[in-house]
């Protein structure tokens, strides 16, 4: 990995470079050098009828001057910013560089500080990639996992900055995605209510641009298998649902583009419910519009009986066991 890194450090082709290079040739030198040779036409510079004036002689090299000096200007900016360019990228890999060697020293600090360095230089396929076996060996806490995939999956833009490439790279977010679902059963605390999860979706579902709906399906299971792993005692303190994953359960219940992802939505939805029925319908975001309610329940008790959902039933299932049957009442 450090290798291939060091190999990519010393590159210094860049396609956007050379790019605006045939740019410049194409829409500023040529055209110079056409309106040279139509000026000198013009000017009957290559009539054999006699020798240029010096006053026609005068106008064409003037202009000849001014497009050499204009071009000459376009191409020292060109090379400044390629090289700034450059520059940028050979530092922020090489800085990469020197956080997968001081991972050798295996202190959770470190680790955590290394990892959050490859993100914010706008390596998260490398972040992601490392994150995994370091915390398989405990040498990175849940918050910094949690904070790297976060930034996979929904990156901040306002602290990141993308030297490989600034759109979302499907690898890494599936990876990232997947990694979250596996240690979502290590992210619920001692403390009660208090938990690790990607902070975009401690808010929203949506993001944008929208995520694989394989990567979204983990993320359902792993907000399913969270709900699973803690009794209700500790999920619901006050004896109120839980503000989060429940509302954006429904928000992805309601609103994901894929059929399957919101029956399943629905699936975990429901099986709240049946804790809380009359908190439900007592709330706001429900209230004088039971319809949407009821739509979401009958999806989620729809999916309850098909094979497909099978993950899903079965979270609900475990859910049953550790927070216990459903009161008579709600």
């Amino acid at each position: 990995m450090i290798r291939a890194l060091r190999a990519r450090a010393s590159q210094t082709t860049d396609w956007l470079a050379w790019l605006c290079y045939a740019g410049l040739l194409i829409f500023i030198v040529l055209p110079l050098w056409v309106m040279a040779a139509l000026l000198a036409v013009r000017l009957g510079m290559y009539s054999l009828a006699g020798v240029p004036s010096t006053a026609q002689t005068s106008a064409f090299l003037t202009f000849i001057g001014g497009g050499l000096a204009t071009s000459a200007t376009v191409l020292g900016v060109l090379f400044t910013w390629q090289h700034n360019r450059q520059e940028r990228h050979r530092l922020g890999l090489q800085a990469v560089i020197d956080s997968l060697e001081s991972l050798n020293a295996n202190t959770p600090p470190r680790v955590a500080g290394a990892l959050a360095s490859m993100v914010l230089l706008g390596h998260p396929r490398v972040a992601i990639r490392m994150l995994a076996p370091a915390w398989q060996a405990h040498q990175v806490d849940a918050s910094t996992a949690t904070w790297v995939i976060g930034q996979v999956l929904a990156p901040d833009r306002r602290e990141t900055h993308g030297t490989d490439g600034d759109g979302a790279d499907p690898p890494a977010v599936q990876e990232a995605a997947v990694l979250l679902s596996e240690h979502a059963g290590t992210l619920t605390k001692s403390q009660p209510g208090s938990y690790d999860f990607p902070g975009h979706f401690l808010d929203t579902w949506r993001t944008h641009p929208e995520l694989p709906a394989d990567a979204r399906r983990h993320l359902l299971i792993a907000m399913g298998t969270m709900l699973a792993s803690k009794n209700r005692d500790w999920w619901c303190p006050g004896g109120l649902p839980p503000a989060w994953p429940t509302l954006v359960l429904v928000e992805c219940a309601q609103e994901d583009s894929d059929e399957e992802l919101r029956s399943a939505a629905a699936l975990l939805v429901g099986e709240i419910y049946r804790y809380f029925p009359w908190r439900f319908r007592k709330s706001a975001r429900f209230r004088g519009n039971l319809d949407k309610l009821d739509s979401v329940l009958l999806a989620g008790a729809a999916a309850r009986m098909e094979e497909r959902f099978q993950d899903f039933s079965r979270l609900g299932d475990q859910m049953t066991q550790m927070w216990g049957e459903p009161p008579q009442s709600g």
